[in-house]
């Protein structure tokens, strides 16, 4: 696992047309504190952007 690289898979899920989704993560972190804000970012944005009112976050290893 090369921990100079973060990945980050992001899935959202509707369930039955609900405002609810699974979300997928994957995450490796790297020692770019800025980088993995940015990404942070992204994720919160697509979930504002879907109006997604209770996520839930399934973080993978």
């Amino acid at each position: 696992m090369n921990l100079m690289n973060l990945r980050l898979k992001m899935s959202v899920q509707r369930i039955r047309g609900c405002k609810s989704a699974v979300i997928s993560l994957e995450l490796i972190i790297r020692p770019n504190q800025m980088y993995y804000d940015q990404k942070l970012a992204c994720l919160e944005d697509a979930l504002a952007k879907e109006q997604i009112e209770q996520p839930r976050l399934l973080v993978t290893r």
